[in-house]
C-alpha cells in the first residue's frame, strides 16, 4: 500500500508540473516559463508530501525521511521530464545540472514540509 501511495503521489507530482508548465507556455516565453518552474515543482512537491500522509495516517512511523526521498525522485524525474519535452519542442531548451540540483532540493523539502503539515493538521 506505502509504496503504491508513493508511485502514484510521485505521478501526479511530475505531471502536475509538466501540465502547469505547458499551460504556463501558452501564454509566456520560454525563458520566464524556466523562471517559474522552481515554484511549480514546490507546489507539486508540496501538494505530493501532504497527500501521501493523509493517505497513509496509520503507517506514520519514519515517515518523513520517506517523503522527502520520495520528494527527491520526484525532482529528478520532472527535471528529466521536462528536459525531454524541451528538446521536442519549437523553442528547444536543455536544462543544466544546477537545475536538476534545484529541483531535486526543492521537491524534496517541499515535500517534506508537506509531510509535516499534514502530521500536525492530522494530530499523528
Amino acid at each position: 500500500m506505502m509504496t503504491f501511495t508513493a508511485v502514484k503521489s510521485i505521478a501526479v507530482g511530475v505531471g502536475g508540473a509538466v501540465i502547469l508548465t505547458a499551460f504556463c507556455s501558452t501564454f509566456m516565453t520560454v525563458d520566464k516559463v524556466l523562471v517559474m518552474v522552481p515554484f511549480l515543482v514546490g507546489l507539486n512537491g508540496l501538494f505530493s508530501g501532504y497527500r501521501m500522509v493523509e493517505k497513509l495516517k496509520d503507517q506514520a512511523s519514519r515517515f518523513k525521511l520517506f517523503v522527502f526521498a520520495t520528494g527527491l525522485l520526484e525532482g529528478a524525474l520532472i527535471f528529466f521530464a521536462l528536459n525531454f519535452l524541451g528538446g521536442q519542442m519549437e523553442t528547444v531548451f536543455f536544462l543544466t545540472g544546477l537545475d536538476l540540483l534545484i529541483y531535486i532540493l526543492i521537491a524534496g523539502s517541499t515535500s517534506y514540509l508537506g509531510a509535516l503539515l499534514a502530521i500536525r493538521y492530522f494530530n499523528l
